[in-house]
């Protein structure tokens, strides 16, 4: 397990989704949630993906600044279709907002960051940025 997936155990543990039961004993999962990540390097750029279920293009926001990568988003309850509205027993799917975040420091070109979606797989990908030049400055006598 790499040291990144080790975090995001650990905060999941100490911050868990939030389960309460509401009205007639449901069990109800709101507010935050973190979707599943990879993250893998190649030769010339990172390559993200995060799985997104449920969500399309327009339920997800990408910001790149600074060297940090930011997704979120929202995602809705299905609307009841019965006059029933204790027709759910058990749920245990989460909805609601989200974020995740990824400091690339200085090594990504923030002018060739590209984000696609299908199937409810967000893949964005991160050019890499040529690396600086060390200057050697030689001191005047």
């Amino acid at each position: 397990m790499n040291t990144l997936a080790l975090i995001n155990n650990i905060l999941e543990d100490v911050f868990p989704a939030t389960t309460d039961i509401g009205p007639s004993n449901q069990m109800t999962n709101y507010h935050y949630w973190q979707p599943r990540v990879d993250l893998h390097e190649e030769k010339e750029k990172y390559i993200l993906t995060a799985d997104l279920p449920g969500l399309n293009d327009k339920d997800v926001k990408i910001e790149f600044d600074d060297g940090v990568l930011a997704i979120s988003g929202e995602r809705s309850t299905e609307k009841e279709k019965s006059d029933n509205k204790n027709s759910y027993y058990y749920r245990e799917r989460v909805y609601g907002k989200f974020e995740r975040s990824f400091n690339f420091g200085n090594s990504v070109d923030a002018d060739n960051v590209k984000a696609s979606m299908k199937n409810g797989i967000l893949t964005v990908e991160l050019i890499k940025r040529e690396p600086k030049k060390v200057k050697l400055i030689t001191i005047e006598h």
